[in-house]
């Protein structure tokens, strides 16, 4: 996790979970600033950054079943 208050923080996950409930973690979630214009808790961050790639997605994946940031809003 790369945290800042007063900017963009990233949290990154890459991992993988075995057993009798496999699971797998590949995610990058960027939040805006904190309490920044009133707005608590700190927003996701969406836009893409300088390379193109978007801010924020990947998914999350536990005992079959998948979770991702689609349908998740700016606002």
């Amino acid at each position: 996790m790369n945290a800042n208050l007063t900017g963009n923080s990233v949290y990154t996950a890459d991992m993988t979970l075995t057993g009798s409930k496999p699971g797998e973690m590949k995610l990058k979630a960027t939040f805006g600033p904190l309490g920044g214009g009133g707005v608590v808790p700190a927003r996701l961050i969406f836009d893409e950054d300088d390379s193109g790639e978007p801010q924020t997605g990947g998914y999350v994946e536990y005992n079959g079943k998948r979770l991702t940031f689609e349908g998740i809003t700016r606002e």
